[in-house]
């Protein structure tokens, strides 16, 4: 039997264009175990002191920073030497001249994500993919839902959060519509409130059945919740 490995805690993840959002999501989490504010230089960014000196801008002595300014550099190395570590010499070769890991990062969101209008696009390809989504004749229950947060997981990594209560709804539209026993269900798209009390229990006991088609029956304190019209 294959033994799945996950992510290791004490090795940074490996970032690269097999699977980058993947990677991408497991390093911010990865910053955020060293240290918060480490991983919020990411995004605020770094750079050295500066003193003037006659009217001009010059870096300031490493030997006469602040406490401050030494702990907003460790940060910054921090972070950057973490990101250095989690890619290939390839890669490594993009941004190892970055003193910045703010500017590390935006390297390889540009070199792996592309531009924002690139970006914008591969969104609308996921919202189709996801409107799109239906549930395969040979295909269980638990493989549809994987599919569907799969692609919400694509989204949200993307920087566009999809709902629960959208997810929710998606996998109840997906579900086949030619069986009787689901057909309430496939209908049936809660108002959030709704899908806020029903959610442990429809989508954990009923999508995480390994049965094609079996549907636990709505109870009699869930259908008091239910409003009488339906989206």
């Amino acid at each position: 039997m294959e033994i799945i490995r996950g992510p290791s805690i004490s090795r940074p993840p490996v970032l690269d264009d097999k699977n980058y959002s993947y990677g991408k999501a497991h390093m911010i989490s990865f910053l955020k175990t060293l240290d918060g504010r480490t991983c919020r230089v990411v995004v605020a960014g770094w750079d050295p002191p500066m003193i003037t000196i006659d009217g001009h801008c010059v870096p300031k002595s490493e030997v006469d920073w602040t406490d401050v300014e030494e702990q907003a550099s460790v940060r910054n190395s921090t972070a950057i030497n973490t990101i250095f570590n989690g890619v290939d010499l390839n890669v490594f070769k993009l941004i190892n001249s970055c003193s910045s890991v703010k500017k590390a990062w935006k390297i390889l969101e540009v070199a792996y994500e592309g531009t924002k209008k690139v970006e914008i696009s591969r969104l609308q390809l996921i919202t189709s993919k996801f409107e799109a989504l239906k549930m395969f004749e040979d295909q269980s229950v638990a493989e549809c839902n994987e599919r569907v947060l799969e692609i919400a997981d694509e989204s949200f990594n993307l920087g566009e959060k999809i709902s629960e209560s959208k997810i929710v709804g998606k996998l109840l539209r997906s579900l086949p519509d030619d069986d009787d026993e689901l057909a309430p269900k496939v209908t049936m798209v809660p108002e959030v409130a709704v899908v806020d009390a029903l959610i442990a229990d429809t989508t954990v006991n009923c999508f995480g059945d390994d049965s094609k088609s079996t549907q636990k029956e709505v109870t009699a304190e869930e259908s008091e919740l239910i409003p009488s019209s339906h989206v």
